[in-house]
């Protein structure tokens, strides 16, 4: 969102957007009735009665659905035989419903009640998607308890920032905070306070990405373009203000606070260079929550008073593009309550 508004670096804007962005993504999952991250744990169902419709041999998920085939399904306390029982639809998730294979022998079984009978253990969610986005700089030695905080150090990345969700290994982290680490590198030759000056040399081009930010002294730039050992950068980035530069060390935004064992796992030791991959939520809920935290922080600065036109003409700028944006996200991502 701040991309996006270019907006500047200060802790009362970022309190602000951080609230804006959590309310456009409880408005989403009201919208869709859904859920779009990957949450690992087991869920409990009743057992579907034998005079019901559907049938007995095929439970419904509902708000339940998984974003992969369960890993583990007891019935009555009775482990099942996870390679008889299907989920539905075939090809790929959401899936919403489990089946057993009629073929077989495998039931489900109630007990003394139907409530609450069938635990189900997996991956809810809508789908999983991780996209290697970098690495790790330092090993991640300790493995603390879930819900707790860490400091790594990641490799070149532009994407990850705070709100991001990684995977590492089978552990997953939620990044809550980000601050610049050196490089190691200075810069190597002088920059003039000037805009026009774009051009920030370095010891290794490869050690960096576009539109990664880099501080120099107290500067922030952002990568355009890499040409060898050459950075081609805006100037005075996120607010900052423009200096001259010689011979300073380059920082970037790579020590990140994260909690661990974020959504379900189990925090783990990580060795140095190990896959750091990002979640990535489908582009149009992306982009919708993005839109709706932007017209909401436009609504505020402007005591909700924003209008077009005059007189006659005049009417309130409700964000109409956003309203076709949702109608969108509907018809792509609404769950349907009834079978």
């Amino acid at each position: 969102m701040k991309n996006a508004l270019e907006s500047a670096e200060t802790a009362r804007n970022n309190r602000q957007i951080d609230r804006l962005v959590r309310a456009s993504a409880d408005s989403v999952e009201k919208l869709t009735l859904r859920r779009f991250y990957p949450m690992l744990e087991t869920r409990y169902k009743d057992w579907p009665l034998e005079d019901t419709s559907p049938p007995s041999w095929r439970l419904w998920l509902d708000e339940d659905e998984m974003a992969s085939a369960p890993t583990a399904v007891t019935a009555a306390g009775t482990a099942l035989d996870i390679t008889k029982i299907f989920a539905r639809p075939d090809g790929r998730p959401p899936f919403d419903c489990l089946e057993v294979n009629l073929g077989s022998s495998t039931v489900w079984a109630s007990g003394s009640t139907s409530q609450r009978t069938i635990a189900i253990t997996g991956v809810f969610g809508y789908q999983i998607n991780d996209v290697p986005s970098s690495t790790l700089a330092a090993a991640i030695a300790t493995a603390p308890a879930a819900g707790t905080t860490s400091q790594i150090t990641i490799g070149a990345s532009w994407e990850i920032g705070v709100g991001s969700l990684l995977l590492v290994d089978s552990e997953r982290l939620n990044v809550t905070g980000r601050s610049m680490v050196t490089t190691g590198q200075t810069l190597q030759s002088p920059l003039d306070d000037e805009l026009s000056a774009q051009v920030v040399q370095v010891t290794s081009g490869a050690a960096f990405t576009e539109d990664e930010v880099i501080l120099l002294d107290s500067e922030k730039m952002r990568i355009d373009e890499i040409a060898g050992n050459n950075l081609i950068v805006t100037r005075a980035w996120d607010g900052s203000t423009l200096a001259s530069h010689n011979g300073s060390a380059i920082y970037v935004p790579r020590l990140l606070t994260v909690e661990r064992g974020a959504c379900g796992t189990t925090p783990a030791t990580h060795s140095n260079g190990a896959t750091v991959s990002l979640f990535r939520p489908p582009d149009l809920i992306n982009q919708y929550c993005i839109a709706y935290a932007e017209v909401a922080l436009l609504d505020e600065s402007s005591a909700y008073a924003r209008t077009i036109g005059a007189s006659d003409t005049q009417r309130e700028a409700a964000g109409a593009r956003l309203d076709r944006l949702e109608k969108k996200v509907l018809k792509g991502f609404y769950r349907v309550r009834d079978r």
